[in-house]
């Protein structure tokens, strides 16, 4: 059990936002505004403005842990947030790659 170490999000709001800042998922940057322009430093959500560096994202189809899908649903939110609207690949950003282990 974490929760002594970490302490129980569902009942401590500082241990919940403690824990938050650790979620990948909910931590990537957006590197272009709604509009398609980039980002100021200080409009940014992370505070810096830059691309997200090249990244290999691993998964295992049989991981009880974590289900392949959230692999997914990462790759597809940096995707989504490092490339301006209307423009298609990795325009503002290394390669995103994904690596699924089929077998364990």
């Amino acid at each position: 059990e974490e929760r002594g170490e970490w302490g129980d999000p569902r009942t401590d709001a500082a241990a919940r936002e403690v824990i938050a800042k650790y979620a990948p998922y909910d931590n990537l940057p957006y590197c272009f505004s709604q509009d398609g322009g980039a980002f100021e430093p200080a409009a940014s959500t992370t505070g810096v403005a830059s691309p997200l560096p090249p990244l290999l994202i691993c998964a295992a189809r049989n991981d009880p842990r974590v289900p392949c899908s959230q692999a997914l649903r990462y790759v597809n939110r940096a995707r989504r947030r490092s490339t301006p609207p209307g423009v298609g690949g990795d325009a503002a950003t290394g390669p995103l790659l994904l690596h699924v282990q089929s077998a364990a």
